[in-house]
């Protein structure tokens, strides 16, 4: 059975002393035994750490300190850490925490930590210097050794609505372009997933994201070994918080590390050309253009019947206002703007550069209602009638349904001639 006792690295005589506060170490009394895997295999300029307890079973107290080692540094200042100069009472414990800074280390094999007994010294009696040193048994000793670099190489495709709203970029968000996140939103039941490739000739083994936004859960289970020239999935579900931009390491025990940008996003957050506006489910996930489209425009044709009648789809009314209407004699009216309405990932309207995100409508009156009722958390919502995609079911062809916005007397639908001059605020569908 192997000795887990730690054992004298150096005893030197010591003064009589009356005291039993601190004296000589007795290595029956404390144990230094490591947390975690003593041996440490690190790349070159890279970090690591090592953790080991001490512990006091003896019925004296001890003063130690520690043995400076070439590029460890010692953690201290948080609970259950041992400090720089430890006073450990009998009984009690306390852990030691590395940071091994790949730049400054030098190979060692079994050899230390080494904590080295302070002594005692009192102002009105005999005090002595202790010189006795101790470091654990012979197989729990730090080794330190540097190997190659990790080999396994990663690409990362980042799957996010950006490939169903937009009119380019509709194979996905890479993650070595700029700005490429891959978003949530707070409280979803839709997973979102990234996918890796490994792009070398090694296989990797045990990937996982590391660092996530507080509450987003993953699923990694498809990535603990990625054979060469394979692809596997990660997937990640939201919670409560939401986290506009963090940094989220990718990596293996034998990756090159990689990274994503994840964001958790709420009503009001922009994305995909506007903002976050509704997410009651189904056709009210909405986003708003991020301004109106217009504060002084038409419905459309007092003469002509749409049939455009439903409450609930905008982007289906939409369709139809523009099939009935056609180019309107040349007067612009509201569907239109919205059908013919782009922005790009730079805010440039029509698109210049970037994603370019189209596929916007005019919102029906149902969808209207959840706009008016998120209006303080939506940018710029000035108060104002705002036109729906509703026409009004009668025989008189000659109105739709509009809404006062953001006053005492708003959030009803009022039926308007259809060559009032209202605001516009166009919509888009996405899947939070």
């Amino acid at each position: 059975m192997r000795n887990n006792r730690i054992t004298l690295a150096l005893s030197v005589p010591l003064l009589s002393l009356s005291l039993n506060v601190f004296s000589s170490i007795n290595p029956s009394d404390l144990y230094l035994k490591p947390v975690t895997d003593p041996v440490v295999n690190i790349p070159v300029n890279e970090n690591g750490s090592v953790k080991y307890r001490l512990t006091n079973k003896g019925k004296k107290a001890y003063r130690l300190q520690l043995s400076p080692i070439q590029g460890l540094i010692q953690e201290t200042g948080k609970p259950k850490l041992c400090g720089q100069n430890i006073d450990l009472p009998p009984g009690k414990s306390c852990l030691l925490s590395f940071i091994i800074d790949g730049s400054e280390a030098i190979p060692m094999t079994k050899s230390g930590p080494v904590l080295c007994d302070k002594g005692w010294k009192s102002s009105d009696e005999a005090g002595y210097a202790a010189n006795t040193c101790i470091q654990p048994a012979m197989d729990d000793r730090l080794s330190l050794n540097f190997v190659t670099p990790p080999k396994v190489t990663l690409s990362i495709k980042v799957d996010g609505e950006e490939k169903t709203t937009a009119k380019t970029n509709k194979m996905g968000c890479f993650a070595s372009r700029k700005g490429c996140a891959l978003t949530l939103f707070q409280n979803s039941s839709t997973q979102k997933s990234i996918t890796l490739t490994n792009t070398s000739q090694e296989r990797g083994k045990d990937i996982q994201a590391y660092g996530l936004p507080e509450g987003v859960t993953q699923d990694a289970s498809q990535c603990k070994e990625l054979m060469p020239n394979s692809s596997c999935t990660i997937y990640f579900k939201s919670g409560s918080t939401r986290t506009l931009s963090k940094a989220v390491e990718i990596k293996g025990t034998n990756t090159i590390n990689s990274s994503i940008t994840m964001q958790v996003l709420d009503i009001g957050d922009p994305y995909a050309g506007g903002i976050v506006a509704c997410m009651n489910g189904g056709l009210q996930n909405l986003i708003a253009a991020s301004v109106n489209n217009s504060h002084d425009m038409g419905w459309g044709s007092t003469k002509i019947r749409t049939f455009a009648t439903s409450s609930r789809d905008g982007q289906r009314n939409t369709k139809k206002i523009i099939s009935a209407l056609g180019n309107n004699d040349d007067i612009p009216y509201a569907a239109q703007l919205c059908d013919d309405y782009e922005v790009d990932s730079e805010g440039n309207s029509p698109c210049k550069t970037g994603t370019c995100y189209s596929n916007w409508f005019l919102p029906a009156e149902n969808q209207l209602y959840c706009l008016y009722d998120n209006a303080p958390w939506i940018a710029q919502f000035p108060q104002g009638d705002y036109w729906s995609s509703t026409e009004v079911a009668d025989e008189k062809m000659s109105t739709a349904f509009a809404m006062l916005m953001i006053s005492r007397a708003a959030g009803s639908a009022t039926s308007y001639f259809k060559d009032n001059l209202e605001s516009i605020r166009c919509v888009s569908i996405f899947n939070p």
